[in-house]
């Protein structure tokens, strides 16, 4: 049995904010870059899975979740009826998100401008189990002998592109870099404040 599909990552972004002013008077100006755009797709690799017996025509997935014992959450997948199989499913994963932002001179006139660049790191493999059952012993406990499908390999890579952005900014400036996925929900935050380079007029 093939067992192949796509893993659709979250969408992501960038959010630069370059400060100006002093004496409580700053200004904020904001710029963003894609790290994950909307849409991206991860292959999952071509597995082959043993044939389950001809009474297991029930398919449950059973995906990653540290939360419980044992740390396995089952979804109740499909039928076999001699045709392909597809579901959906959210699927919890590690990813570490590798940003450089480099100040640069902007190109011209008076502000700054930053270089981003960097790419998405998965230190471990992310693992489903595939289970089988009789329909008729539904809901029957997990068997220790279920088949594990490789959803991502440890050391996948996705590189994020070089990508530059510049906004106004006085000699005086700074700025701070938050990463952000779709609806304006901040994953993290650069809580130390850096000085962008800056060129007078």
């Amino acid at each position: 049995m093939a067992l192949t599909g796509n893993l659709h990552l979250p969408e992501l972004r960038t959010e630069i904010s370059f400060f100006t002013g002093g004496n409580g008077n700053v200004a904020e100006h904001r710029a963003s870059t894609t790290i994950v755009p909307a849409g991206f797709a991860m292959t999952i690799p071509l597995q082959f899975l043993p044939s389950p017996r001809p009474e297991e025509s029930d398919v449950w997935a059973l995906t990653p979740d540290p939360r419980r014992s044992p740390p396995w959450r089952e979804h109740y997948a499909g039928q076999l009826d001699g045709n392909p199989l597809t579901f959906d499913q959210h699927v919890p994963i590690d990813v570490t998100v590798d940003l450089l932002v480099t100040p640069d001179d902007c190109q011209s006139g008076r502000g700054a401008q930053v270089d981003v660049a960097g790419e998405l790191r998965f230190e471990q493999s992310t693992h489903m189990r595939v289970l089988f059952r009789d329909p008729y012993q539904s809901t029957a406990p997990p068997s220790d002998d279920s088949d594990e499908a490789v959803l991502i390999v440890a050391g996948s890579r996705v590189p994020i592109p070089r990508q530059a952005v510049s906004s106004l900014s006085g000699q005086d400036g700074w700025m701070s870099v938050r990463v952000l996925e779709a609806g304006g929900r901040v994953i993290c935050e650069d809580t130390t404040l850096s000085r962008p380079t800056w060129r007078p007029q």
